[in-house]
């Protein structure tokens, strides 16, 4: 149980970070919803702040190195697979989390966080990649470092990540995403190809509430397609997901060799 000290208590940090930077905006204003709703500039700043300053706490804490972020390391021939299969699983995911229903008590922020430059600053571009360093870099590769069996790693790297979002409609979602970028990790050890899923998710979703977020009161992608053409979606992308990610896993492997690119692969 002591390998699982470390790794939770990097996801506690974080935590007390983000609650910090929420304190701290909260005496500039006289409550916190309007700080949000007002200031939403304000609120993106401290969450990006209190971000930052969590990796630097984690690097501190020798939860990961600097290589995570080397490009070199990435084998870009196979990377499309994994990028593309986790895409298409989040989009599952999606669709059958709006089918649950389930309160979403982050709305109005996200929202108010999406109409401004820096919100989406720090939702689609600072919030993934510190995300990814807490919850693949530090939890995950943590634990793979340290003999923990790979699915066993992936499993609670993803509950915490999903346990963070304290919001009943992204709980049940971003577990699953967990294990999907988990899976990305494991194999590529770098948090480039799992920082840009996140990124591009990210963007899409504060594309979409830029877009529809003023007009549409309940507004969900199976409102957008109705309910038969979401279920036929469901169906194909989740055989796509499986089908991109079994190859990815097949085919994925490390360019552990900086300097010899010229070495050839057989499969």
């Amino acid at each position: 149980m002591k390998i699982f000290i470390k790794p939770i208590l990097a996801v506690i940090i974080f935590c007390i970070m983000q609650l910090l930077a929420g304190m701290v905006f909260t005496l500039f204003s006289s409550t916190p919803q309007d700080v949000i709703l007002n200031r939403p500039g304000l609120f993106a700043t401290s969450i990006m702040v209190s971000g930052i300053l969590t990796v630097g706490i984690l690097y501190w804490m020798h939860m990961f190195s600097p290589r995570t972020f080397d490009p070199r390391r990435v084998n870009w021939n196979y990377a499309y697979l994994g990028i593309i299969g986790v895409l298409l699983g989040i989009l599952v995911v999606d669709l059958l989390s709006e089918k649950l229903k389930l309160p979403d008590l982050m709305q109005l922020e996200f929202i108010g966080l999406s109409q401004n430059r820096l919100g989406v600053l720090a939702i689609a571009i600072v919030g993934p990649i510190v995300e990814e360093v807490v919850f693949r870099a530090s939890v995950l590769g943590y634990m793979l470092r340290h003999e923990v069996g790979q699915w066993t790693a992936i499993a609670v790297s993803a509950i915490l990540f999903g346990l963070v979002h304290f919001n009943p409609a992204q709980i049940p979602a971003a577990i699953i995403i967990g294990m999907l970028l988990g899976i990305i990790y494991v194999k590529s050890h770098s948090v480039i190809l799992t920082s840009i899923i996140h990124i591009i998710n990210n963007s899409l979703a504060v594309y979409e509430m830029r877009v529809f977020g003023g007009l549409i009161k309940d507004f969900s992608l199976t409102n957008i397609m109705g309910e038969s053409l979401a279920e036929l979606y469901i169906l194909v992308c989740a055989l796509l997901c499986f089908v991109f990610l079994r190859d990815y896993m097949k085919k994925y492997h490390r360019i552990k060799n900086i300097h010899k690119h010229h070495h050839h692969h057989h499969h």
